[in-house]
């Protein structure tokens, strides 16, 4: 389940450290499920994309990126329109690179190292400026912070219904209790099986799902009072706190952050 992108598969082929591929999606643009042969650093240079693998799905803001190991089965969907900078990089030359699928904040230095390393091409020698971009790019992917934008995807089915049903209605309020009468199983074998299959309890999984729709709806650059109903908060105010303590700062700031940088 490899690339079948000729171009990359001839990039990641090559026998420099860190090659780049920069690309554009429209919105709602979907890269089918595939695979590369190097790990993967996918940095939204604008737009909000989510990337989909087999146990969770995960939402990438503008100036945030993905860190993908090597081999991960992975689809990307453009929520509005993409710019991507691809970084491939043979782990080999790192000093620790995670084995797990992240979502990462980038600071402004490595923002900057991105863009800059973006415009040297891939065809550098080993001790050329653009050998020593690649090299403190590498160390500094492993000093960026993890921004909790992943929501994991259960495999029972009567977890999959609740979870399927939320994904499609993040505002709905029903209670444990009304799903497990629903779904034909115990409130207790449901809310053990939640913290079981995705490390939330039931109550942290919709907030959770409600944290990554609320981003699509920021990045369509949706009415404030809509929001809030469309997740399901009484008010603008109860929005506004459970999206602070998630990412540390208030809706509006967000937004205006997505302007500041043309997300």
């Amino acid at each position: 389940m490899t690339s079948n992108n000729p171009a990359l598969t001839s990039l990641e082929a090559s026998s420099q450290p860190l090659v780049t591929f920069e690309r554009s999606l429209c919105e709602g643009e979907v890269l089918a499920q595939h695979s590369h042969r190097r790990a993967q650093l996918v940095y939204a240079k604008q737009g909000l994309m989510q990337v989909v693998t087999q146990s969770h799905r995960y939402w990438i803001p503008p100036q945030r990126a993905v860190w993908m190991p090597a081999e991960a089965v992975h689809a990307i969907e453009a929520l509005s329109p993409l710019d991507m900078c691809n970084l491939y990089i043979e782990t080999s030359h790192m000093t620790m690179a995670s084995s797990r699928i992240h979502v990462l904040q980038v600071t402004p230095l490595l923002t900057q190292l991105i863009q800059t390393m973006m415009t040297y091409g891939n065809d550098y020698s080993e001790n050329s400026k653009a050998s020593r971009f690649a090299a403190v790019i590498m160390d500094q992917i492993t000093e960026q912070p993890v921004a909790d934008l992943a929501l994991p995807l259960p495999s029972d089915r009567r977890l999959q219904k609740i979870v399927d049903a939320l994904m499609l209605a993040p505002n709905n309020n029903q209670s444990l209790d009304a799903w497990a009468a629903q779904v034909g199983a115990s409130t207790r074998t449901l809310s053990r099986l939640f913290s079981e299959e995705t490390g939330m309890t039931f109550s942290q999984w919709r907030q959770q799902r409600r944290l990554c729709h609320a981003l699509e709806l920021l990045d369509a650059d949706t009415d404030m009072g809509f929001i809030s109903d469309a997740l399901g908060y009484e008010s603008q105010s109860a929005f506004s706190a459970m999206f602070r303590r998630a990412t540390g700062v208030s809706p509006g700031q967000y937004r205006r952050e997505l302007v500041s940088t043309g997300g």
